[in-house]
Order: structure tokens, then C-alpha cells, then sequence
């Protein structure tokens, strides 16, 4: 049991640090990329789709990102 609570422990940590590198790849680099693997972060792991749909329209509309343009218009669709 105490090998599960570990590996539990250790794929939060990644967790973490990953929406911390996307992060950073998105406001601090302004890498489109980054802040699309953002958005999918903030809906998939924070299910803050909020967040995610104002990351998607920032990265459409500042950097023509087409994924993040397709993402934010079938988030709307869906009503997310």
C-alpha cells in the first residue's frame, strides 16, 4: 500500500510541475505551443475550463495559434 501512496504522491508532483512548465512556456516564452498544451492542462487536469477557454482565445487571437482557435470554438460549442 505504501508503494501506491508513493506513486500517487509522485504523479501529483509531475502533475504540478508540468502545469508549471507549461506555464512558463506560455506567459513567460509566449510560445504557442506551450500555452496550448496549457489550455489542455487547465481543462483536463484542473477542469478549469475558464481558464483554459481564456488561455485558447488569447492564443488564437495574439499568435493565430489554429489549434487553440479550434479548441476555443468547440469548447463554446459544447458550452464549456
Amino acid at each position: 500500500m505504501a508503494e501506491i501512496i508513493k506513486e500517487k504522491e509522485e504523479i501529483q508532483e509531475f502533475l504540478k510541475n508540468l502545469g508549471i512548465e507549461y506555464r512558463f512556456s506560455c506567459y513567460s516564452e509566449k510560445n504557442p505551443e506551450g500555452c496550448q498544451l496549457l489550455a489542455d492542462y487547465l481543462s483536463q487536469i484542473d477542469s478549469d475550463y475558464e481558464k483554459a477557454n481564456k488561455v485558447l482565445k488569447e492564443n488564437c487571437d495574439e499568435r493565430n495559434y489554429g489549434r487553440s482557435c479550434s479548441s476555443y470554438g468547440m469548447n463554446l460549442l459544447n458550452g464549456r
